[in-house]
């Protein structure tokens, strides 16, 4: 009995002659590019989303918050990260048509942002409202207090209101400084959080119809 054996990567191999072929209709990449299809993005007040008579070409802001929202669906943060994953991971170079933006300028989309962000957050929250999945019942409020190792007078500490959300989410340490721009990071940690739970509901097909009928 012998292993299994991968193919000779010398062998000349016919791959699909679509990007699209693969891609599953089930991809949580449909339901991104379907959502953010459907924003107003110059009413939001992200930068560029204005085109200009004259001066350089730049980034369609809707790909870099396409790529920021499948980044952190994936737990995958860093624009470092994101860059790399544009010229390596099929679902990103579906998503972005095969775009490669450079580190810098995926983080200064954030970075400049971070106000349209959170509106996109405020977008999805009265889209779910609409959907009535929202019961709107339950106020829930983040007081834990985890001991340290310090002195006896400082011997609990407040959590972050954000922290438990965070954790469950592997999003780690803040990578932004400063209220408005952390502004911006947690509105894009709450965003795929409310994505997710979303689709745990629903699904990404019955998510794709109600985009359908909103588009209409």
């Amino acid at each position: 009995m012998e292993h299994k054996e991968g193919s000779d990567r010398n062998q000349e191999i016919l791959f699909p002659p679509k990007i699209d072929d693969y891609v599953g209709e089930e991809n949580l990449v449909r339901f991104i590019e379907a959502f953010v299809s459907i924003l107003n993005l110059i009413e939001l007040g992200f930068t560029h989303a204005e085109l200009k008579a004259t001066g350089r070409p730049s980034y369609n802001p809707a790909d870099l918050l396409k790529l920021y929202i499948y980044g952190y669906l994936n737990c995958i943060r860093s624009s470092r990260k994101l860059e790399k994953e544009c010229l390596r991971n099929i679902e990103v170079m579906w998503l972005l048509k095969k775009l490669a933006p450079d580190h810098k300028t995926i983080a200064d989309f954030r970075k400049n942002n971070a106000d349209a962000i959170k509106k996109v957050f405020k977008q999805f929250v009265f889209f779910c409202k609409e959907l009535d999945l929202y019961g709107r019942e339950v106020v829930g409020i983040d007081g834990s207090k985890f001991k340290a190792v310090n002195s006896k007078k400082r011997n609990c500490l407040c959590e972050h209101p954000f922290g438990t959300i965070k954790r469950g989410l592997n999003q780690g340490y803040l990578l932004l400084k400063g209220l408005k721009k952390v502004g911006g990071e947690i509105g894009l940690t709450m965003l795929v959080y409310n994505i997710r739970r979303v689709i745990n509901i629903l699904g990404v097909s019955k998510l794709m119809e109600i985009m359908d009928i909103a588009k209409a």
